[in-house]
């Protein structure tokens, strides 16, 4: 842990002194002393952004998703991941990687929410099977909403 705040020192000074790719391997290096650090975890995130790496960003968390034990954290680096995937043009990838949000955490909404969004805009496959995804996306959120307004928007928009 003392190494690791060594190095986030340095990365701090080597990008005040305009060394970006510097600061990122001191931050890379520093969780890997203390791998469970969510501030280093989002300082290397706050880099790659600057440093418009986003293919990198997504490799970092979809690490982070493949790493954390399940439940809400997993889910929440899956959704992460997701986001970045779609916003590089990797719409199947966030599909994919949603759905692996749902398997970890199987109440979560926004989880459930965006892939019923990205399901909706499915331009390419038969349009049976892009209603038959939605109808079972749908069945699973309201099997596990716990809000009941949310069970019973799910069960509409299944009958719709």
């Amino acid at each position: 842990a003392e190494r690791a705040l060594e190095l986030a020192a340095m990365a701090v000074l080597a990008e005040r002194g305009g060394d970006g790719a510097g600061a990122l391997a001191d931050l890379t290096e520093a969780r890997r002393h203390a791998p469970d650090d969510e501030l280093l975890l989002g300082e290397q995130d706050r880099l790659l952004a600057l440093l418009d790496q986003g293919p990198a960003r997504l490799a970092l968390w979809r690490h982070e998703a493949a790493r954390r034990a399940g439940g809400e954290p997993r889910a929440r680096a899956f959704a992460r991941a997701a986001r970045l995937a779609e916003e590089q043009g990797q719409r199947d990838l966030a599909v994919e990687l949603l759905r692996g949000a749902l398997v970890a955490a199987p109440g979560d909404e926004e989880a459930l929410d965006d892939l019923a969004r990205l399901l909706a805009e499915v331009p390419s496959p038969p349009a049976s099977e892009a209603l038959r995804a939605r109808i079972v996306l749908y069945g699973h959120g309201a099997e596990h909403a716990t809000d009941p307004a949310r069970r019973a928007a799910y069960l509409e928009r299944m009958a719709l």
